[in-house]
């Protein structure tokens, strides 16, 4: 499964330029953050904010299965693949933010195949943000839980 992963911002321009680009790439599915429209055909999926979105972009990709909708994620089983799109907004308390990371991990626990997108507005100096915040730490200690590796690139 060919997957793009993005935080559009809200933004149109952003957007537009994301449908240009699967195309391009030959993109099946897109991980999306703060979207600026939701399409209203089954292809799509959010979470209850809207700003978690799972988006089939490509022509053949399968459709979304057990999808799941909830605060700071969205999740659906595509193809064998348990794929979340998350967005957790940095005006959470760090009480929401755990919650809603504590109802994450609940629900990936003994899942396989599973990829887990998204913004989770999460800083540390080791993906190149200063400084590290107390996010962070969070996501590091759900994460360590399950068995998933955690890749970022900035």
């Amino acid at each position: 499964m060919k997957l793009i992963q993005l935080n559009l911002n809200h933004c149109r321009a952003a957007q537009d330029l994301l449908s240009q680009t699967v195309r391009e790439l030959g993109s099946e599915v897109a991980v999306l953050s703060e979207p600026y429209r939701v399409g209203s055909s089954r292809d799509w999926a959010t979470d209850r904010s809207g700003k978690a979105v799972l988006w089939l972009c490509g022509a053949d990709a399968p459709e979304l299965r057990d999808t799941k909708a909830a605060e700071g994620f969205v999740r659906a089983n595509i193809g064998g693949i348990w794929l979340y799109s998350c967005y957790l907004a940095p005006s959470l308390s760090l009480e929401a933010f755990g919650r809603i990371l504590d109802e994450l991990s609940s629900d990936l626990r003994g899942r396989s195949n599973v990829v887990v997108g998204g913004d989770f507005n999460a800083w540390a100096m080791e993906w190149g943000s200063s400084p590290t915040n107390a996010r962070v730490r969070a996501e590091l200690e759900t994460f360590a839980s399950l068995d998933v590796v955690l890749l970022n690139e900035g």
